[in-house]
């Protein structure tokens, strides 16, 4: 799975009803009580606690044209498989690269950390790992030119810090997502 937070709020809104969908097509192969439960819980706020990092200082949420909250704490929960996802957007006067020493070492206490950049070169459709790798990897897509993203965990339990230059500072994006079969 594919993670990407540049606009968290609307990437994670549209994963979540594919989710959803997804979980209603299991109900017609359910047994033969045809009796289903599930759990949905959708906000559009988050905060860097809920993705399980601490924020860095003197930041605050900011909104994109037409959203209505700088988050997003969405939770799906079917037999047999759930997802929770915390997103937050934030951004400060400091310059990219102070946030992202400070998202380095905050992040390295959920293990190996690595680090996506933009690549021209990099191939558009690269190969798919391996169905049993958990093993978190940089895509084509997860950086832009002038923006860095470091990630941590699993593919199915990832923080993603996304950091970006904006006018005299910083925007950045944080998600934490936790898949479970």
């Amino acid at each position: 799975m594919n993670i990407q937070v540049r606009n968290p709020c609307t990437s994670v809104r549209m994963s979540a009803l594919l989710v959803l969908a997804l979980g209603m097509c299991g109900i017609a192969n359910a047994d033969a009580k045809r009796e289903f439960e599930a759990g949905v819980k959708f906000s559009d706020q988050a905060t860097a606690a809920d993705v399980g990092l601490p924020t860095y200082p003197n930041s605050k949420p900011y909104l994109e044209e037409g959203e209505s909250g700088s988050g997003a704490n969405i939770g799906l929960s079917f037999p047999g498989f759930g997802i929770k996802v915390h997103a937050t957007k934030l951004e400060t006067a400091d310059k990219p690269e102070k946030v992202a020493a400070f998202y380095l070492k905050a992040l390295s206490k959920y293990g190996k950390v690595i680090e996506c950049k933009y690549d021209a070169d990099a191939p558009k459709n690269p190969p798919s790992p391996s169905k049993h790798d958990d093993q978190l990897t940089c895509d084509s897509n997860d950086a832009s030119k002038d923006s860095i993203v470091y990630k941590t965990g699993t593919k199915k339990n990832q923080r993603v810090v996304s950091i970006k230059a904006y006018r005299d500072g910083t925007r950045y994006n944080m998600a934490h997502v936790d898949i479970r079969d």
